[in-house]
């Protein structure tokens, strides 16, 4: 099942690992808008439009980097906008990790979706060892 096949809103952002791993680290979607059925391969979590907004800054400061993936913890990270790629980088381990700190502090900030911000914390703890 391809990850398009799922979405139905048409600005999201995608967290995707692409580093070799003995276990799965599953994609992360994220949205402003009403939230598709999660799959097996994908989770999903709908948070308002400010905090969507933050976020999406903190993705873009990364809008540059294309690190070789393939080392564990490398991430695919892609920006979407009417359902149209706006952007995508790919960061190596330790830019993944400031990722998802600085996502994580944004988070706090806002209005405090538990559910992604548990996610983003144990995605972290798996990576940052």
């Amino acid at each position: 099942m391809q990850t398009n096949d799922v979405i139905r809103q048409s600005n999201y952002i995608l967290i995707q690992h692409i580093g070799v791993s003995s276990k799965p680290i599953l994609t992360v979607l994220i949205s402003d808008e009403n939230l598709v059925e999660e799959s097996y391969k994908i989770f999903c979590y709908q948070t308002n439009k400010k905090d969507y907004s933050s976020l999406e800054n903190v993705m873009y400061a990364y809008k540059t980097d294309n690190d070789i993936g393939g080392e564990f913890g490398s991430f695919r990270i892609q920006i979407f906008v009417d359902r149209e790629k706006k952007m995508e980088a790919t960061l190596n381990r330790d830019k993944s990790i400031l990722l998802f700190d600085k996502s994580i502090k944004v988070l706090k900030k806002g209005k405090r979706n538990e559910a992604l911000l548990t996610r983003l914390k144990r995605t972290k703890e798996i990576i940052d060892y």
